[in-house]
């Protein structure tokens, strides 16, 4: 299985890019993709936008994961850029700072299962608000890549059945016992 932290080395990471559209942004992506994979930068940009036409790849937390399939390459690619400041195009309102993108070859089983396995990963570190703070303030590539892998390296415990429920709060249990008492004080007047 591909981990998302081996795709997350240093020169995968932009740091501070400054762009004034959604699509200069996916521009600045594929030239740098380009020169990470040997494709043309004009097929890996196409790529990217068929993908986009067919529904938002915005996740959600200020980050957006565009990712497509291209025949011609051989082991998947990914580019994770952060913005100076932020792009408010996505169709939720929400500003985007973020971008992850994704290239995955087309063709194999094999293929489409790591390209779903890597997106799920992507999923499961960004919408950690823990792990996302500690990625938004990191200031070098370096220091992102390393916090990835310390991620993948030590996953954050999963939540157990009695986490998942919801909690009794005061005034639940509050209730509770004045629900409680007024069964007791009916009971007692009969």
């Amino acid at each position: 299985m591909i981990s998302i932290a081996s795709l997350l080395q240093p020169q995968n990471v932009l740091l501070g890019i400054a762009a004034t559209s959604k699509k200069r942004v996916f521009e600045q992506a594929s030239q740098a993709l380009a020169s990470l994979c040997g494709l043309p930068k004009m097929e890996i940009f196409d790529g990217l936008m068929q993908r986009e036409k067919l529904g938002s790849t915005y996740l959600g937390h200020g980050i957006a994961i565009p990712h497509c399939r291209l025949p011609k390459l051989k082991t998947p690619v990914a580019l994770f850029v952060r913005m100076n400041g932020y792009l408010g195009v996505d169709k939720s309102k929400e500003e985007i700072r973020s971008f992850l993108f994704l290239l995955v070859p087309e063709g194999t089983a094999e293929d489409a299962q790591n390209h779903l396995l890597i997106l799920q990963q992507a999923a499961l570190l960004f919408e950690n608000e823990k792990e996302l703070e500690k990625l938004r303030a990191t200031t070098t590539a370096k220091d992102f890549s390393h916090t990835v892998q310390e991620w993948v390296d030590n996953p954050p415990p999963e939540e157990t059945e009695e986490e998942k429920e919801p909690k009794e709060t005061e005034s639940t249990a509050e209730a509770e016992k004045d629900k409680e008492a007024e069964s007791t004080k009916d009971t007692k007047e009969s």
